[in-house]
């Protein structure tokens, strides 16, 4: 449906969706493929907040794929995007964002990808 709208942001909003859908599904190649797509959409979008979750799905999938080296540098992207945030949003914001219950857990993701 996303794809009848043309719409750039949807797209990529539901390639994350798909991505994350996939990986749950033990499609870990496909959601890979999936999350890299919207990553690219996000990072042409200038939307960080999802650039960042979209490198963590890969860094997930790779970790399953058993691709160690692609997880850390995938999980190093997603921390530096999320951490590109607090710029760009300020303190009180970002701190509002990341007491999120669903960025808190893929906080959690994080941290035992980039130091497991």
């Amino acid at each position: 449906m996303a794809l009848k709208t043309n719409d750039k942001y949807l797209l990529a909003v539901s390639q994350l969706a798909l991505a994350e859908a996939t990986l749950d599904s033990n499609r870990a190649q496909d959601a890979l493929k999936v999350a890299l797509q919207a990553q690219q959409s996000f990072e042409r979008l200038g939307q960080k907040d999802s650039e960042w979750r979209a490198w963590l799905i890969a860094a997930r999938a790779s970790q399953r794929l058993g691709e160690r080296a692609a997880m850390h540098e995938y999980a190093v992207n997603a921390n530096k995007r999320l951490g590109s945030l607090e710029d760009r949003w300020g303190r009180e914001a970002y701190n509002g964002y990341l007491s999120r219950q669903d960025i808190q857990r893929s906080l959690k993701e994080l941290e035992l990808l980039l130091n497991p």
